[in-house]
């Protein structure tokens, strides 16, 4: 073998071993991976549950037609505001009025009836006291006597339903509110047997029903004492949102409180009022109704994406003062957006990475940066539901 060949030989190895020598230092000085980290921070914070509510219409009436006949007038305009006592609908009053007029008559006739009685009857009084007629007409003019004033009460009943029915023919508005679409037109024979002629619904306020957990139920008790028994103007405040998630400017407040838990579902219902001044909740329409189930109290507040889940609950990693990966088991408490509030495992002040988890491990050394979104005191961004 030349010696030029050993040369080359030996140089090669020494290279190999010298680029392996150089990676290795390389692996040895390579700086910690990067975390994006945010201090656990304080807010006022109160749990809530949202629920979809139901609007409901705070009186609604069924107009209905209580006599037959054919409708003459039909006096509004569909889907307009009606007044208290505005003639709405009008069914032919001619069979009715003479059932009045005939009535009348037989009151009248009925009573005439009544004073011949009572002057027969007295007159065989005065004879039967000096036994100038007999005791059996005395007694037939008695009874003729009680049966006109019998007549007369059967007579003056008839007339009042006869103008009860007359006062049928004209169906009113019961208060002032919106009124529905017609069902019949003008023309049509409708009666008791026709179904609704239309509905209106009071206008103003708006009541909204809507079902929380029995635990919700619990926890809204204890957190407003006696609410269930004084549901008045005081009562817990609740917001509205509209199905689109705009929210509604007048929030609303608990006015009533179910007296059962339901068997079925193991909810348990509520009545909500709301103000309703320019008409933008109707009956009918779901909304989504927010309540606070405790008071606001100072909670920590962290962002979803630095809680990791797995059966045995929610932990998050934790970089110390020494910038080590500490696992930190904890239990979280209410959600509001993309925070979730946190009753143990966390204090004010700690570094929470919510990026670049798969770069951290427990014990592992890690490169700590601050979140940009963070507030110039060092704070998380403050949550949508803190004061």
């Amino acid at each position: 073998m030349k010696l030029s060949s050993v040369f080359a030989a030996v140089g090669g190895v020494v290279l190999a071993v010298a680029v392996s020598s150089c990676r290795e230092v390389e692996k040895k000085t390579a700086p910690p991976p990067s975390v994006v980290v945010e201090e656990a921070a304080e807010f006022d914070f109160a749990d809530s549950c949202t629920e979809v509510g139901t609007v409901a219409a705070f009186d609604s009436v069924d107009l209905v037609a209580n006599v037959s006949g054919f409708l003459t007038e039909v006096n509004f305009k569909e889907g307009a505001l009606v007044k208290k006592g505005e003639k709405l609908f009008q069914i032919d009053p001619a069979v009715y009025d003479a059932a009045v007029k005939k009535a009348t008559a037989d009151l009248r006739k009925a009573q005439a009836d009544l004073k011949n009685a009572e002057i027969e009857y007295d007159r065989q009084k005065q004879l039967l006291r000096k036994d100038a007629t007999a005791k059996r007409n005395y007694d037939l003019a008695e009874m003729n006597k009680m049966t006109a004033a019998a007549d007369v009460l059967a007579a003056e009943a008839g007339l009042e339903q006869a103008k009860v029915n007359l006062s049928y023919t004209r169906v009113l508005a019961p208060f002032d509110g919106w009124i529905s679409f017609k069902k019949y037109s003008a023309g049509n024979m409708v009666g008791p047997t026709s179904g609704v002629l239309a509905t209106v619904v009071r206008n103003g306020d708006v009541k909204i029903y809507f079902s929380i957990s029995e635990t919700d139920m619990l926890r809204l008790l204890r957190s407003y004492p006696g609410a269930d028994r004084n549901a008045d103007k005081k009562g817990p405040e609740v917001e509205i949102d509209f199905q689109d998630g705009v929210r509604y400017e007048y929030p609303g407040r608990i006015s009533a409180w179910n007296n059962a838990i339901s068997d079925g579902t193991g909810t348990f219902r509520l009545q909500a009022v709301a103000k309703n001044p320019d008409r933008k909740l109707f009956p009918g329409m779901y909304v989504r109704v927010k309540i606070r189930v405790e008071p606001y109290s100072r909670q920590i507040m962290i962002r979803n994406e630095a809680i990791m889940r797995e059966q045995l609950g929610n932990f998050v990693f934790v970089v110390n003062k020494d910038n080590k990966i500490e696992r930190r088991k904890v239990t979280l408490g209410g959600k509001n957006g993309g925070y979730y509030a946190v009753r143990e495992g966390l204090k004010k002040g700690e570094r929470i990475v919510i990026a670049g988890l798969q770069k951290a491990q427990p014990g592992s050394i890690v490169t700590p940066i601050a979140n940009k979104e963070q507030a110039p005191d060092g704070s998380a961004t403050p949550v949508a539901n803190a004061k």
